[in-house]
C-alpha cells in the first residue's frame, strides 16, 4: 500500500513541491502582514534595539548612492563602517533589498522587517535543499516545509538577530560540502561556491559558528568516513582547488581585518564588566549600560575566557526542556500561559511530532552519514550550553573561532539543523518498516539484566525504568543547581549517556525510544505550571496520530484495502495535525512579529528615507518624546529599548540615550512625599488569609517553593524603627512581596523616587531587586550592589497620566544565595533635572559595541561638565573659529582644566584649542597661550560658513574668516582629509577627541572626506572575489563543455596525424 502512495506521489514532484512552498510562504506573509503588508508593527528585541537603527542609517545612505563610512550622528561624531559588520549588511540580498525595496515603499521599516523575512526564507530554503536527497518520498519533503517556515526555525531570529547571524549561509555550505564530499561531485562550481559562501561569514564574529560547524563536520568525516577522505584528497587538482578556495576566503577577510587591526583605536564597553566581577557568579548577558570606570576592559573583540563566563548568554537546561513546550519562555510570552523555567533566547519548538520522529531517527533510523550528524547534533547542544556543557571551555583553548564567541545560545538553529536531518531518518524509517516492525528484534549479546533474568521483557521493563528515571532524576537536578554547581552540569549529562551505554542491550531500540520521550514527557510534566493545558495540547496533536498508527500496525486482520485507506487516512491526519501544531505555535508567537510597534508610533520619527543631513548643533542625548497620537512617552525614566536612536532622530548627539536615569540628589528637586498611608517603615503586620505574617498593605507571591517573607526585629536586619522584612528565596524563580494601590492621583504625570534600604549578605549578581510600575508603561528596577552592608536603593519612575495604579515590588530570585533584609521605603514626587550634561553624564547609557577610545576617555576624565559641554558645543554650532592654542601633555590636561577651574576653562575653550604637546606640531604662526596664564584673546570677528555639498562620508563648505583655526567638534580620526583651496592640509586632534585645521585669512573653499583606506580596499576586493566566483559559476558548464571539445578535436587531430 506505501508503494502505491509514494508512486502517486512521485508524479510531478518539483511542481507540488513548489506550490506547496509558495502556499506556505503566502499564508506566512499573511500571518506576518502588520510586519510585511501594512507597516504597524516590526521585529522585536534586539532587531529594534540595534538592528533597525544602524540598517536605517545605512539604507538611506545606499539609497542615495553612497557607502556610509563615518558616522555624524553618535558620540559626536565616530566611524560607522564596524557597524557595518556588526550586522551583516555586506550581504548582497541586503544590498538587493534595499535597492530593489526603494521602487516599492520608502518606509525603511518595511525595507527592515522584508531584509530579514527574505534571508530567514533563504535560510529555510537551504535547509531544504540539503536534505531533500535524502527523503524517501514527496510526502516526507512536503512535511518539511511547514516545519522550516512556522516553528522556531523561522521566528526565533524575529527576536534575537544573534541567531541568524551565525547561522545564515551554514545549510549552503552544507549543501556544498556534501556535493564535494558525500557526492563525490568534484566539479569547480561546487568549490568556488563553497569558498565564496563560507567568504560571506567573514563579517564581525560571525564566521565563527561556520567554522564551528566545518570543524565537527571534518572531525566526524574523519572518525566515521576515512574513506571519504581519502578519495577528496585523491581528486585530480585538490592542491589547486583548495589554493584557490584559500586565496578567496583570504581575499574575503580583508574588511573584517581591517576593522580588528584598528581595534586599538576603539573601545568596547559592551565587552566591558565591573572590576568586582571575579567575585560574583556569571551575570549572564553583557552590561547593558556603558561602565563609567572598567578595570577589565577588553581592547578587541576576542574576550578572556573568564569574561566570557561571566558576560556571555547561554542556553540551559531548561531551553532542551521546553523544545516540546515553549509556553513557559518569557521571551516568546505565550497568551494564557504562566511562564515557568528559566530559558534563554534560544526558542527550540519545532512541532511535537517532528520531535517525536527526530528521536525515532535517532534511536533507529538509518544512514551513512548518521553518525556525523549525530556528533554535530551533540556537539552543538553542549556548546549552547556554554562553560555548563564543558565543550565550551575545552574549544576555547584549542579552537581559535571560539575566542569570539560568548552568546552560545546563538547556535540553537545548528542544533535545529541536525535535529531535523534526524527527522527526515524518522520519517524514512517509518516508511520503510511500514510492513515490517518498527523495531525490528535482533539477536543481540546479553545485557547486564538479562544475564540474570530470563524474562527479556521484565529485562527491558526494569532497564527502561531505571533508564527514564536516570533522566529524570539527572535533568531535574540541573534545573536546581546554582552556581558554581552550574558549571559541571555537564557531569549529569554524561551520566545520561554513560546509562544509557550500559543498558542498551536490555532496552534495544524500543525501549531506549519510549525512555527517552517517556522521560522527556514526565520532566514536563513535573516541571511546568501549565499540566492541564500541556496535556490538553499534546493528546490530540500527538496522541490521534500515533493512536491511529500503532491500529494499522497491530490489527493484522485488516483487509489490503482497509490498510491503504488508513494509511491515507493517516497521512491526511498526521499532515493536519502538523499543521494545526505548527499554525497554532505561530499564532501564539505573535510577540515576536507583531508585538511591536512600529518605529514611528513609539518615536514619532519620520522613517521614510531622506538625503544625508547636516547636523548644525549638537545635542546632549535623545530626550522624551511624544508620540503620534500624542501621548507622551518618558522614555529616559523607563529605559530606551533603541540603542542609536541617534540615526532615527537625524540629530548629533555627545551621549547614547539614558537607560537607567540619574535620581541622585544633585538632578532631582523633591516636590513633595506620597500623602496616602503606606507601611514605610514595616512596623505593621497582619495576619494574611492563608495564615501567613504579611506586612500591612503587602501580598507575598512565590514562583516555587521554600521561599518565605518573616517579621525581623534583630539589630543587625533593623535600618529605621523595630522591625524589617526578612525575605529568603524560593527555590525557582521569584520570592517577592508587592504592594498596589490605586490612590494615585497626586502621583499621575509626575516623577517619582522610590527609596528603599536593602542589606544582604548574597553574592549573586542580580539577585536582589526593587522595581516600580503602574500599569500603562514598562517598570524600572534597580539592583542591590552586594556590598554587604546597607544600601540605599533608588528607583525612578515616571507615572502616566492615564495610570490607575502603582504597583511597588521588593524581590529576590532563586540565584541569591542569602536572604536579603527590607526596610525604611519612601516614595518623593520630584522634578528631575533631565536637560543637564551632568545628568546625562552620571546617568547609566545604553551600551554601544564600539566607541572611540579618546572620547571614552574625555568622558571618563572627571573634568567638569560645563567644560566637556564647550569641549562638544552643545547648543553650539559644530563648527567654530578659534585664534590660538595650548600644547600640553594629554594626560596633563585634565589638571590643567582643575587648575584653571570651570569657568576659566571654558573662557580658554571659547577663545583656543588644546594640543597634545608630545604629538601633534605646532600649527605655526598662530599665538599659543601659556599652560598657566590664559591671556586675553580677542574672539572671532566675522566667521561664517554654509555648507555646499554634504554627504556623511565628504562634504564642502566656504568659510569667511580671519587667519586662524576651524575648531570641528566631530570625532577625530585618521580616515579624515581636508582641502583648502584644492591643497590638502593636515588635520589636528584638537580638546583631545575633535578635529581642527589652520585657515588663512578671507574667502576659502574647503571640502573633507572620509577614507578608511584599509577597509575600502577590503571591501573591493570582497565583492569582486565573490561576484568573480559567481562569474567562474556561471561560465563553469560552458568553459567545460569547449574544454571537452576541445579535447575531442585534439584526439582527432592525433588520429589524423597518425594515419
Amino acid at each position: 500500500m506505501i508503494k502505491d502512495i509514494d508512486k502517486a506521489l512521485k508524479k510531478h514532484p518539483v511542481l507540488t513541491e513548489c506550490i506547496v512552498g509558495a502556499a506556505a510562504t503566502a499564508y506566512l506573509i499573511f500571518t506576518m502582514r502588520s510586519m510585511l503588508l501594512f507597516g504597524t508593527a516590526t521585529l522585536a528585541h534586539d532587531n529594534l534595539s540595534w538592528g533597525y537603527p544602524i540598517f536605517h542609517f545605512f539604507a538611506e545612505n545606499i539609497i542615495h548612492g553612497q557607502f556610509p563610512f563615518w558616522n555624524p550622528f553618535s558620540h559626536a561624531g565616530e566611524p560607522f563602517y564596524p557597524l557595518i559588520l556588526s550586522i551583516r549588511l555586506l550581504e548582497p540580498i541586503t544590498l538587493l533589498a534595499i535597492y530593489i525595496g526603494q521602487f516599492i515603499t520608502d518606509d525603511i521599516v518595511m525595507l527592515f522587517n522584508w531584509n530579514r523575512f527574505i534571508q530567514s526564507i533563504m535560510m529555510a530554503f537551504g535547509v531544504y535543499i540539503v536534505f531533500r536527497p535524502l527523503a524517501k518520498n514527496l510526502f516526507i519533503r512536503l512535511t518539511l516545509i511547514p516545519i522550516l517556515l512556522y516553528s522556531s526555525f523561522m521566528l526565533g531570529s524575529f527576536w534575537q538577530d544573534l541567531i541568524i547571524n551565525q547561522f545564515m549561509w551554514v545549510p549552503f555550505i552544507a549543501f556544498f560540502l556534501l556535493r564535494i564530499v558525500y557526492y563525490k561531485n568534484y566539479h569547480w562550481h561546487n568549490w568556488l561556491m563553497l569558498a565564496s559562501l563560507i567568504g560571506l561569514n567573514w563579517q564581525f564574529y560571525f564566521f565563527a559558528g561556520t567554522w564551528i560547524f566545518l570543524l565537527f563536520f571534518f572531525l566526524g568525516i574523519t572518525l566515521f568516513h576515512r574513506d571519504l577522505l581519502i578519495d577528496l584528497i585523491k581528486t585530480r587538482r585538490i592542491i589547486t582547488k583548495l589554493a584557490v578556495m584559500a586565496f578567496i576566503i583570504a581575499a574575503m577577510t580583508i574588511p573584517n581585518i581591517a576593522i580588528m587591526l584598528e581595534s586599538d583605536k576603539y573601545a568596547f564597553p559592551s565587552r566591558m564588566v565591573r572590576h568586582d566581577y571575579e567575585n560574583l557568579p556569571p551575570q549572564g548577558s553583557p552590561m547593558v549600560y556603558e561602565l563609567n570606570v572598567s578595570l577589565n576592559n577588553t581592547s578587541t573583540i576576542k574576550m578572556p575566557y573568564n569574561l566570557i563566563a561571566f558576560t556571555g548568554t547561554f542556553s540551559n537546561i531548561w531551553d532542551f526542556i521546553q523544545i516540546i513546550a515553549p509556553d513557559g519562555n518569557e521571551a516568546i510570552n505565550w497568551p494564557g500561559r504562566e511562564r515557568w523555567g528559566k530559558p534563554s533566547e534560544a526558542y527550540m519548538y519545532i512541532g511535537f511530532l517532528p520531535w517525536a520522529i527526530a528521536i525515532l531517527g535517532i534511536v533507529a533510523g538509518r544512514h551513512v552519514m548518521k553518525k556525523l550528524w549525530l556528533l554535530i547534533l551533540i556537539c552543538f547542544g553542549l556548546l549552547m550550553l556554554g562553560p555548563p556543557g564543558g565543550l565550551h571551555r575545552l574549544l576555547y583553548y584549542v579552537y581559535p573561532p571560539m575566542w569570539f564567541v560568548r552568546h552560545t545560545h546563538a547556535f540553537v538553529l545548528f542544533f535545529i539543523f541536525a535535529l531535523l536531518y534526524f527527522y527526515i531518518l524518522g520519517l524514512n524509517h517509518i516508511f520503510s518498516t511500514w510492513e515490517d516492525s518498527l523495531f525490528p528484534s535482533i539477536n543481540s549479546k546479553q545485557g547486564i539484566f538479562s544475564r540474570l533474568i530470563t524474562n527479556n521483557k521484565i529485562c527491558k521493563g526494569i532497564a527502561i525504568l531505571i533508564f527514564s528515571a536516570c533522566i529524570i532524576i539527572s535533568v531535574y537536578w540541573m534545573t536546581r543547581l546554582v552556581y558554581p554547581a552550574t558549571n559541571y552540569s555537564f557531569i549529569f549529562i554524561f551520566m545520561i549517556f554513560i546509562v544509557g551505554w550500559f543498558l542498551r542491550k536490555d532496552l534495544r531500540k524500543d525501549g531506549l525510544y519510549f525512555s527517552l520521550i517517556v522521560g522527556h514527557i514526565v520532566i514536563v510534566l513535573i516541571l511546568t505550571t501549565n499540566t492541564f493545558k500541556f496535556l490538553r495540547y499534546i493528546l490530540p496533536v500527538l496522541g490521534l496520530p500515533l493512536i491511529l498508527f500503532v491500529i494499522i500496525k497491530v490489527r493484522r486482520d485488516l483487509s489490503d484495502a482497509a490498510k491503504y485507506y488508513a494509511t491515507i487516512l493517516l497521512c491526511v491526519v498526521f499532515s493536519m495535525a502538523l499543521g494545526a501544531d505548527l499554525v497554532y505555535s505561530i499564532g501564539k508567537s505573535s510577540v515576536l512579529y507583531n508585538g511591536t510597534k512600529h518605529p514611528e508610533k513609539i518615536f514619532n520619527i519620520n522613517t521614510t528615507q531622506q538625503p544625508p543631513f547636516f547636523s548644525e548643533n549638537r545635542y546632549i542625548y535623545p530626550k522624551d518624546i511624544i508620540t503620534a497620537d500624542g501621548m507622551e512617552q518618558h522614555l529616559v525614566n523607563d529605559g530606551i529599548y533603541m540603542g542609536y536612536l541617534s540615526f532615527v532622530y537625524r540629530k548629533s548627539f555627545v551621549f547614547s540615550p539614558i537607560r537607567y536615569a540619574d535620581y541622585s540628589d544633585s538632578n532631582i528637586d523633591v516636590k513633595g512625599i506620597l500623602s496616602k498611608p503606606i507601611n514605610k517603615s514595616f512596623e505593621d503586620w497582619i495576619e494574611s488569609s492563608e495564615g501567613n505574617l504579611l506586612p500591612s498593605g503587602f501580598n507575598y507571591y512565590q514562583d516555587g517553593s521554600d521561599g518565605t517573607v518573616e517579621k525581623y526585629t534583630g539589630y543587625d536586619g533593623v535600618k529605621e524603627g523595630g522591625a524589617s522584612i526578612l525575605l529568603r528565596p524560593s527555590s525557582a524563580g521569584n520570592s517577592y512581596i508587592r504592594y498596589k494601590t490605586p490612590k494615585i492621583e497626586e502621583l499621575k504625570g509626575q516623577h517619582i523616587r522610590l527609596s528603599v534600604w536593602v542589606k544582604s549578605q548574597n553574592k549573586s549578581s542580580d539577585a536582589i531587586q526593587v522595581y516600580v510600575q503602574d500599569d500603562r508603561g514598562p517598570l524600572t528596577s534597580r539592583f542591590y550592589n552586594n556590598s554587604g552592608e546597607w544600601e540605599q536603593v533608588l528607583v525612578g519612575k515616571y507615572i502616566d497620566k492615564n495610570a490607575t495604579e502603582l504597583i511597588i515590588t521588593l524581590n529576590i530570585k532563586s540565584t541569591a544565595d542569602m536572604p536579603a533584609y527590607f526596610d525604611g521605603l519612601n516614595i518623593e514626587i520630584v522634578d528631575i533635572k533631565t536637560d543637564t550634561f551632568e545628568y546625562a553624564l552620571k546617568s547609566k547609557r545604553a551600551n554601544s559595541p564600539f566607541l572611540l577610545w579618546k572620547y571614552f576617555e574625555l568622558i571618563n576624565m572627571d573634568i567638569n561638565s560645563a567644560v566637556l559641554e564647550e569641549m562638544f558645543a552643545v547648543d553650539k554650532p559644530i563648527f567654530q573659529f578659534k585664534r590660538g592654542i595650548v600644547q600640553v601633555k594629554e594626560n596633563e590636561i585634565p589638571n590643567l582644566l582643575k587648575r584653571l577651574g570651570p569657568i576659566k576653562s571654558v573662557e580658554l575653550l571659547q577663545k583656543a584649542i588644546i594640543l597634545d604637546g608630545e604629538v601633534e606640531p605646532s600649527l605655526g604662526k598662530l599665538r599659543k597661550l601659556p599652560d598657566e596664564y590664559i591671556k586675553d584673546v580677542e574672539k572671532e570677528k566675522g566667521f561664517t560658513y554654509t555648507i555646499e555639498k554634504y554627504s556623511h562620508n565628504s562634504f564642502e563648505m566656504k568659510v569667511f574668516a580671519e587667519e586662524g583655526i576651524l575648531y570641528w567638534s566631530d570625532g577625530y580620526d585618521k580616515g579624515w582629509r581636508a582641502y583648502i583651496n584644492g591643497k590638502e592640509v593636515p588635520f589636528y586632534r584638537a580638546n583631545i577627541n575633535f578635529k581642527a585645521i589652520n585657515i588663512p585669512a578671507g574667502n576659502s573653499n574647503i571640502s573633507f572626506t572620509y577614507k578608511p583606506f584599509l577597509f575600502i580596499i577590503g571591501l573591493y576586493i570582497f565583492y569582486c572575489a565573490l561576484i568573480i566566483s559567481i562569474l567562474l559559476v556561471i561560465a563553469a558548464p560552458f568553459v567545460a563543455s569547449l574544454y571537452e571539445l576541445f579535447l575531442k578535436n585534439m584526439k582527432q587531430v592525433q588520429a589524423d596525424i597518425k594515419q
